[in-house]
């Protein structure tokens, strides 16, 4: 599947390509306008059920709504006043679908703003590393627990090399979240046959005497790196192989003056890994929209 990214566009994961590579066999649904010279990207995946249209945000995806602020500083007044009138035009538009799920980019902080009745938000921390920090005061501010493991799997020679698909679709399988979650072998395989050759998607590995004890999938996108995907060997032999692995990613994201980005995650033992590492908290708005009242009963009901 040949779909190129625009790489002109701020963001990668409102494009269409990214979902279509994802879910090919499932109809797209692509949101782009313009407001005083602030534009707003959106993409779903359209699901219809006896009577009842959805939009869904992709799994896999840190986010599917997203604002580029051409001229404003994203936090200015005036910015705030255009996300403001782009998040009612985008209302607007989904009007005609029974239930939207959105996942907004970290950046859009104010999508619950005079919520109708029909909307429900909430907030999900998650973590994430400034690309201007300097490294040694990073390695210092760093927990000294999550230093010394770093420093363990150095004395133990792991080395990080890149993988192949294969090789990280075989620890995809061992793993029961991925698994759960949906993320399959011919997934990973189209992923990285669309954007590792233009260097937008790596498979980064921590080896031990040739075995592979943990391995991440990051995207790299203008000056952001995202922690897409990160799975531990089932019979890893060095602990402190994963922790090992996440610093090399930071630090060559840092040298590279690129923001590293955790995963978000509700999951206490997961946002203190983040955080020990000295990440910055930070959250991303998650929505639902309802039109339909039988839906939005049952959602009410669940909730």
């Amino acid at each position: 599947m040949k779909l190129e990214p625009n790489f002109d566009r701020k963001d990668l994961f409102t494009q269409s390509c990214w979902s279509k590579i994802l879910f090919p066999d499932t109809e797209q649904i692509q949101i782009e306008f313009e407001y005083k010279r602030s534009h707003l990207f959106a993409c779903f995946l359209f699901r219809k059920s006896w009577k009842y249209r959805f939009l869904e945000c992709p799994k896999f995806t840190p986010h599917n709504v997203f604002i580029d602020h051409q001229v404003d500083f994203p936090d200015s007044y005036k910015s705030y006043l255009k996300e403001i009138e782009l998040l009612k035009m985008l209302k607007t538009i989904l009007t005609s679908f029974d239930l939207i799920t959105c996942k907004f980019h970290g950046s859009i902080q104010h999508a619950s703003v005079d919520k109708s009745q029909n909307e429900f938000y909430q907030t999900a921390p998650s973590a994430y590393i400034r690309g201007q920090n300097d490294i040694d005061q990073l390695w210092q501010k760093m927990y000294r627990n999550t230093r010394n493991h770093i420093v363990h799997a150095i004395q133990s020679n792991i080395e990080f090399k890149e993988i192949s698909p294969l090789e990280f679709s075989n620890l995809i399988r061992s793993s029961n979240y991925y698994t759960t979650s949906g993320l399959t072998a011919e997934m990973v395989q189209n992923l990285y046959g669309a954007f590792h050759p233009n260097g937008i998607l790596k498979i980064t590995a921590a080896v031990f005497e040739e075995k592979i004890m943990s391995s991440a999938m990051t995207i790299h996108w203008k000056s952001d790196c995202y922690l897409l995907v990160n799975v531990l060997s089932d019979d890893q032999k060095i602990r402190s192989a994963n922790t090992a692995l996440l610093w090399h990613l930071i630090e060559k994201s840092i040298q590279q003056s690129v923001h590293f980005h955790f995963d978000g995650s509700s999951v206490g033992d997961i946002m203190q890994k983040y955080k020990s590492f000295g990440a910055e908290t930070c959250g991303y708005i998650y929505g639902k929209i309802i039109h339909s009242k039988i839906l939005r009963h049952i959602y009410i009901h669940k909730m």
